[in-house]
């Protein structure tokens, strides 16, 4: 395999445009880091390693859980690690209990907002939904900041994640532009993945395959074509300045000069984007792509935006169709079911065994990515430095807005910047741990939403169920159902034998806000 020759200096694929200048003798890490398309740390190419990131968004409750872990399984990577997946978490249909056991077993819980709209769902009318309501008291009118921390306020508050392993942000349906940034430094957030990035010839960020954009602050600004879905979805102005936080580029699936877009792959119905007739094999065309080339960092965005008029959503993508006589969204016979994984399904699992024949690949959360690009160890160091058993966000977050209370105990805090930094354990110890980490042998037991499930979709125009209401829906599912066997009904009183005994019961609509 052809690799292109090391950086030879920390500006070597220094991104510069007629907006935008980084001085890396001024900005460096770990608080800040210029926008390059060469990878950090002056690293032979070598030895950096080939990321994949895997990312759902929206709704972390029981289906999509069970979904991805049916398709993780107890795959583990050579380091002993299991393989992440960051979720970008909203509150809507989500629940404490799959959001604790992500977090335990070294997954990442970042945050999305609520709003499923036609229009800018951070500027849309307040919701009717007392859950979802983003009015400020003070003014009487919709909140930017309260939509934007609402998820995360609930994690917290209700289930009990730390803020500071809460330090995610991507945008629904993509928008970006100066109050939402502004947002997300004030709110104490480390790293924004909403900006989407493709590469093309004479791309001032992303020239090639070889040269594509990889995570930076904004310390300097935005070098991004912000406008990338139209200028009514994302704008950047050229004054903008936020120290040290993040911006995980949303990087486009492409192989060779064809652009497969941002997730829901093979979806023609999208504008312009091109069939596919073997997902697994342009998956691992697009790893090997990036292997032979700059070594930038795979997205695996799953596809959950999707037409919402359409089932072809995430999880028919992932998991199994639903019964042949379903007609339409509102037939009551179209509900989720947990069975067979489908093709896309079977695609991502082979990406990830097809990865684990690659000695250079690793998958990793989006905040340890970021704490990579702060302390870029090579490759043949990571596997000590990456401490996968140690759960929660590892990366520095000292410009990061939160209170000392609010990060105290952070993992870089307690045990240093480096693998070998003062307080960390040694190399060796660390190897130890990583090699005696165990995949998940089980999957924790999935619970309903108590107080989402049967609430009227943010910004809908149908009332709102009062979280009385939905009480009763937080009956407890059985975990990991055999292929065939549903999960329970909304309100069954079916025991766990009586679901096994039967014929697959309906579970909750497949219709999306």
């Amino acid at each position: 395999m052809a690799l292109l020759p090391a950086p030879s200096h920390p500006s070597a694929g220094l991104v510069a445009t007629d907006s935008y200048s980084c001085d890396p003798a001024t900005c460096q890490p770990p608080t800040c880091r210029c926008a390059s398309n060469a990878p950090p740390g002056d690293l032979a190419l070598e030895q950096v390693p080939q990321f994949v990131l895997i990312s759902h968004d929206n709704a972390l409750d029981a289906l999509p859980y069970e979904l991805m872990m049916r398709v993780l399984g107890n795959k583990t990577q050579p380091n002993g690690c299991p393989v992440p997946v960051t979720w970008f978490a909203m509150r809507y249909h989500s629940n404490c209990e799959n959001g604790q056991a992500a977090l335990a077993r070294g997954d990442e819980v970042a945050m999305q907002a609520n709003r499923f709209v036609p229009d800018d769902p951070f500027t849309a009318p307040a919701d009717p939904n007392p859950n979802y309501n983003n009015v400020d008291p003070a003014t009487g009118k919709p909140s930017l900041e309260i939509e934007i921390t609402m998820s995360r306020k609930w994690w917290h508050e209700t289930c009990g994640l730390p803020l500071k392993d809460m330090v995610g942000f991507r945008a629904q349906q993509y928008y970006n532009n100066p109050a939402i940034r502004q947002t997300l430094s004030k709110a104490g957030w480390l790293y924004d993945a909403t900006i989407p990035e493709s590469w093309y010839p004479n791309s001032p960020t992303s020239p090639s395959a070889n040269e594509i954009l990889w995570p930076y602050t904004m310390d300097a600004g935005i070098p991004q074509d912000c406008g990338y879905l139209g200028p009514t979805i994302g704008k950047c102005s050229p004054d903008e300045r936020y120290a040290g936080l993040w911006e995980v580029p949303l990087w486009t699936l492409q192989v060779g000069g064809t652009n497969y877009g941002l997730s829901d792959y093979g979806n023609t119905e999208t504008e312009g984007i091109p069939p596919v007739d073997d997902m697994a094999q342009l998956l691992k065309d697009a790893l090997d792509q990036r292997l032979s080339g700059g070594r930038s960092p795979l997205q695996a965005r799953l596809p959950v935006d999707a037409p919402w008029k359409r089932i072809s959503t995430f999880y028919e993508w992932l998991g199994a169709q639903p019964p042949a006589d379903c007609a339409t969204d509102d037939d009551p016979n179209c509900f989720q079911y947990v069975r067979e994984l489908t093709e896309g399904g079977k695609a991502l699992q082979q990406l990830i065994d097809y990865a684990a024949t690659k000695p250079e690949v690793r998958f990793i959360t989006y905040s340890d990515l970021i704490r990579w690009m702060q302390d870029p160890v090579p490759l043949d160091q990571f596997d000590a430095w990456q401490q996968c058993k140690v759960p929660g966000v590892k990366a520095d977050l000292t410009a990061v807005n939160l209170t000392a209370a609010d990060k105290a105990g952070a993992f870089y805090l307690t045990q240093g910047k480096g693998a070998g930094a003062a307080g960390s354990p040694s190399p060796a110890a660390a190897a130890d741990d990583a090699a005696d980490a165990e995949g998940p042998t089980s999957l924790p037991e999935a619970q309903l939403p108590e107080d989402t499930e049967g609430a009227a979709a943010p910004s809908s125009a149908a009332s709102a169920a009062e979280p009385s209401e939905a009480a009763g829906l937080s009956e407890q599912l059985a975990p990991s159902p055999a292929p065939g066997v549903a999960l329970a009904p909304e309100g069954s009183d079916e025991s766990e034998e009586d679901l096994v005994a039967a014929a697959p019961a309906p579970r909750r609509s497949l219709r999306r806000p």
